[in-house]
């Protein structure tokens, strides 16, 4: 029954928002490009996006993440700012490492799991094992 964003619309953000939607919370997926899933194939794309209407996942795209603050996230849609309140907050976003985001996150009270390449370079299999013990975790939580 959380309020949850989830920060990036490509696939591995897309699977995660219809997982946490699925499991009873409120998700919004936040995507600074003007649609999600446009890193998969066109079938599998529609597919994905009937699941996540079918979930209730709402999406927002044109929104570019700024800050997590005291519960609200704030991006940045145009030239305008929109804030909403968000009990938990997943980043799927980017290939690379989120170093300022990672930084700030550590001096702040907020709890997170940085996985995969988030950490150092590795392998996929490493990086799926990190995510499986983050998803346990995180399933405590919830």
């Amino acid at each position: 029954g959380l309020k949850i964003g989830v920060i990036g619309g490509g696939s591995v953000g897309c699977e995660c928002a219809e997982t946490l939607a699925e499991a009873g919370n409120s998700v919004t997926l936040y995507e600074m490009r003007e649609g999600v899933g446009i890193d998969l194939d066109p079938v599998t794309r529609g597919d994905l996006l009937r699941r996540l209407e079918t979930s209730g996942v709402t999406i927002k795209t044109g929104h570019c993440f700024q800050r997590y603050e005291d519960k609200e996230l704030t991006c940045t849609f145009g030239e305008a700012e929109s804030g909403d309140s968000v009990e938990l907050l997943v980043v799927a976003a980017g290939f690379r490492k989120p170093a300022p985001l990672l930084a700030e996150l550590a001096e702040s009270e907020i709890p997170f799991t940085a996985i995969g390449d988030a950490l150092r370079p590795g392998r996929f299999v490493d990086a799926t094992r990190q995510a499986c013990l983050a998803v346990a975790r995180l399933r405590d939580m919830v």
